[in-house]
This record gives C-alpha cells, structure tokens and sequence, in this order.
C-alpha cells in the first residue's frame, strides 16, 4: 500500500512528513493541477476541501482524471455544519472555516452525480460523503 499526499500548505506538508512519513510520500501543490498521470491512483480521497474551493468543478475532473478505480469525497452537510459553526462563534469558540461551497444531502448527492455515472452517496453525522467509480 503507497499513500500520497498533496496539499497546497507548505506547513501542512511538513506536519504530514513529520508524523506520517514513513507510511507515505507528500508533496506541496495544486488540486487542480495534479502532478500525476492519468489513472495513477487506484483511490483518490479528498476530504474537507471542496467546500473551500472556488472551482470545485474543476478541482474535481482533476481528481477523476488521476483517479483509476475509485474517488471518495467528504464535505460538510449544510445547513447543520454552517448553523453549528455560527453557535460556535458566538460563545467565542473556533473562526470562519472559510467554506464557499454549501452542500445539503440532496445537492451533493446531485453535484457528485453529476460528475460520475456510478456513485454512492451517504450522510454521515454532519458530513456528506460519496464513493464514485471511475
């Protein structure tokens, strides 16, 4: 089993190699341009980061075409995650999450779909998550 890791966040590339070197490799870099051949991986996974994208469209043909087999994705649901943020800021706890995407259970599972003939989507706690095949 190889793992791979990217992330535009230099320091979070470091956090990764620090902790979790030794189970994988990780880089910094650009979810929409991937520095991967098409097909390369057998799953993709990309979790809690749609949410903040301005071209998730984009972002996400880019994790499809690298993808050879499968692509699971996480995101908040809304409005439970934004109403449950809102609380939180209120009493002082935790700041913007910087979310610009708001999917509700029916959206996502419509978005997701929308890329992909076969998927499967699931709601689980406050989260939205999808299994589609490529």
């Amino acid at each position: 089993l190889a793992i791979t890791g990217i992330d535009d966040s230099a320091g979070a590339v470091a956090y990764a190699r620090e902790h979790f070197g030794a189970h994988g490799t990780y880089q910094v870099g650009s979810v929409y341009r991937l520095p991967y051949a098409d097909g390369q991986f057998d799953l993709v996974l990309c979790s809690e980061v749609l949410e903040h994208l301005d071209r998730p469209d984009e972002a996400l043909a880019e994790l499809k075409r690298v993808a050879r087999r499968h692509v699971l994705l996480s995101v908040p649901l809304e409005p439970y995650f934004d109403a449950l943020n809102r609380f939180g800021r209120r009493l002082g706890v935790g700041g913007d999450p910087g979310h610009v995407n708001f999917w509700t259970r029916e959206a996502w599972a419509e978005w997701v779909g929308g890329h992909f003939e076969r998927v499967r989507t699931e709601t689980k706690l406050i989260y939205n998550v999808a299994l589609a095949e490529v």
